[in-house]
């Protein structure tokens, strides 16, 4: 099953879970001190580190 697929149907668990996660998932794209530890926090700068990486040896 495709994420779009998971994210189209409303009992799926990946799509209850982003919706309920929205409110965290949004204050980690602000700018500020509440913003970066939240991002911090769910691991979203050590994700874009390891993808900048792995970018940098394609």
């Amino acid at each position: 099953m495709s994420l779009t697929s998971y994210l189209n149907s409303a009992q799926s668990s990946i799509r209850q879970f982003i919706h309920a996660s929205a409110t965290e998932l949004a204050l980690a794209g602000t700018s500020g001190r509440n913003g970066k530890a939240m991002a911090s926090f769910l691991g979203i700068y050590r994700v874009s580190i390891s993808q900048t990486r792995r970018a940098g040896r394609a």
